[in-house]
């Protein structure tokens, strides 16, 4: 309540300045004629909040009495834009405000019409520079007249608290990659990192689709979880930011607003633009095609307005902290806010030579909201889980009992998404018909992403099967064995996984990963009921196929899972090494590996022989 008191406070003060000042923008942009009979009144939909709009149309209106009132429209979803301006019951004039791509949606479907004065054309022109490194300011039509511009800038990076980061001895961040770093994870009980829940917050949305298209769809899901294991997830940016000012994090992803307020708040925060790797955006502003005769006129003096360098310098009130896109605004700070901003005149010039990411706004649209469920089933709904897995692998690799190679391996394992790209891009076609799916889409996430999860421990063991129950894909045997060096010298191949009951067999043939020596196989419900089976592994070389191991495994597709350990399976013949060439007399180890209920996933339990192998104790 205090904040309001004092961004209120704030708002009257900048309001009563606003007043005092002779504001103007280019030559002649908007009419100040005062025989003009007053009666305008334009109808603006919008993204932002009132504390914002307002301090523009305050500033507009004093200077234009041709406009009696704008009334706004606060919509955040732009296809309800398009609905908005074809429904006869508005007559909408402007349009401002969000990421350039949903402006595209609106142009796209025809309702954005170019700007018809020249003067302001040629205005925009010389002072608003297009293609930012790679980003579009300005779309124009095919006659290259103006649909939209953009009014200020956006990056998209990471916010610091450098007490925090000293105080857990943790060197400042430059990367994306950086946050995914062993180096920032503390304990399950405090993190280095806060992150804001995908569904709940649209700029951190855009930071996850900027490293899912910038590193690719799995390697930046894994950078992603990388993260999230470093991280507390919060429902809001907002939040994140209040926790970096309070010095609860050390670091948190948040747009640049939201770095520049929290450094306002606290000097020892800073913002970064990540090295390599930041999404810009700039939200622009447009006439809609319902705009005609005066209102039209008029929303295009209103546009100037945002333009002039008078009006681009509100942006850098620290109420807003945002980048203007026209220079000359920064040398008017002083005199319209009463200080300069040094600091965002830093960040206008660097995001004018730094490399941003190359962004596909169609496409983060077309997997928008199976981005945000798989990150909320995946990452938030299953935190615990991924917190005492990341955990376990991270304290193993600290204890160097793990390569690098390894390390990166299993957490590639671990973060590995359920659903590809192009499923992906199905299933958000399928929510957009059934909206319903949702509720079973970040169940079916969660538990694919717990299961992944809880075989952590055993994947660092080097050797598991594991058996889980999914409700869209049933039950699922699966696993990984680690193969010796040794093995792979002596020209193994592969493996190949054969499953057998009474009724016939199914089998799986398992390359080698190239420089891990770690397997992968699985089942699923297609070709695996309920029932006993032996599951067989056979290693292929030069001189033949070996006979390895083979294990009795019990298969229970019953939601709920089996509970009792009566009905352990037995263990089964004795093993030969992987490497025939090996001594087979060593003693072969045992496990027992279980799952105890998760949600509806399935309780199994079996015993599996290790190969020349001791499993780790657990820390």
């Amino acid at each position: 309540m205090k904040h309001r008191k004092v961004l209120f406070l704030a708002l009257v003060v900048f309001y009563a300045s606003s007043m005092m000042f002779n504001l103007k923008g280019g030559d002649a942009y908007y009419n100040t004629d005062d025989n003009i009979d007053a009666g305008v009144v334009l109808q603006a939909i919008t993204r932002y909040s009132s504390y914002m709009y307002g301090a523009f149309e305050s500033a507009f209106l004093a200077l234009n009495p041709a406009v009696d009132d704008i009334i706004w429209l606060e919509i955040s979803n732009p296809s309800q834009w398009v609905t908005a301006i074809a429904s006869p019951s508005y007559s909408i004039d402007i349009i401002w405000g969000g990421v350039q791509g949903n402006f595209d949606v609106v142009a796209d479907a025809g309702y954005l019409v170019p700007i018809e004065n020249q003067t302001l054309t040629n205005y925009i022109n010389t002072n608003v520079t297009n293609d930012i490194e790679g980003v579009q300011t300005i779309r124009t039509n095919e006659s290259g007249s103006i649909l939209w511009v953009g009014s200020c800038l956006s990056s998209y990076g990471f916010l610091v608290n450098h007490d925090s980061l000293t105080s857990n001895n943790l060197s400042l961040p430059q990367t994306w990659e950086d946050l995914a770093s062993p180096e920032y994870f503390l304990d399950s009980d405090q993190f280095a990192l806060g992150m804001a829940n995908a569904p709940e917050s649209i700029s951190s949305t855009y930071i996850y689709h900027s490293i899912l298209q910038n590193y690719g769809w799995e390697s930046g899901w894994n950078l992603i979880t990388r993260m999230a294991g470093n991280a507390e997830i919060h429902d809001y940016t907002s939040a994140v930011r209040d926790s970096l000012i309070a010095g609860e994090h050390a670091i948190g992803l948040t747009i640049d607003s939201f770095g520049y307020q929290a450094e306002f708040m606290n000097p020892s925060c800073e913002y970064i633009i990540p090295t390599g790797g930041s999404l810009i955006t700039v939200e622009p502003i447009a006439v809609a095609s319902s705009a005609s005769g005066e209102e039209r006129v008029q929303a295009e003096a209103f546009i100037d307005f945002v333009l002039s360098p008078e009006g681009q310098a509100l942006w850098l009130d620290n109420v807003f902290d945002r980048i203007p896109v026209v220079e000359d605004a920064f040398s008017l700070s002083l005199q319209i806010n009463g200080y300069e901003r040094q600091d965002l005149y830093e960040d206008y010039i660097k995001l004018h030579n730094i490399t941003g990411i190359t962004f596909d706004f169609d496409l983060a649209r077309s997997v928008y909201d199976i981005v945000t469920f798989y990150f909320e089933g995946a990452l938030t709904l299953s935190s615990q889980e991924l917190h005492y897995a990341w955990e376990e692998l991270v304290t193993t690799y600290r204890n160097a009992e793990l390569t690098e190679n390894e390390f990166n391996y299993i957490s590639s394992l671990m973060s590995k998404p359920k659903i590809s790209l192009q499923e992906a891009l199905n299933l958000q076609i399928e929510y957009l018909d059934d909206p319903t799916i949702r509720g079973s889409l970040n169940t079916d996430f969660s538990q694919y992403a717990k299961a992944n999860y809880l075989s952590v421990p055993y994947w660092i063991s080097g050797n598991d099967i594991f058996l889980f129950n999914s409700p869209s894909s049933g039950a699922v045997i699966g696993g990984t064995i680690r193969v010796s060096a040794s093995a792979k010298a002596s020209n193994i191949s592969h493996v190949r996984f054969i499953l057998t009951n009474n009724s016939g067999y199914s089998s799986l043939l398992a390359n080698i990963t190239s420089g891990f020596g770690i397997i992968e196989f699985w089942w699923t419900t297609n070709t695996v009921s309920d029932g006993e089976y032996i599951l067989h592994m056979n290693v292929s070389r030069l001189g033949g196929f070996y006979n390895s191991t083979s294990i009795t495994i019990f298969v229970d597709n019953t939601p709920g899972g089996i509970t009792s350990s009566s009905v352990l399976p037995t263990s089964s013949s004795d093993t030969t090494s992987l490497n025939p060439t090996e001594d087979t007399t060593k003693p072969t180890d045992s496990i027992t590996l279980g799952f105890l209920g998760i949600s509806t996933m399935v309780t199994c339990f079996l015993t599996l022989p290790l190969i020349h192998m001791k499993r780790k104790e657990k820390r």
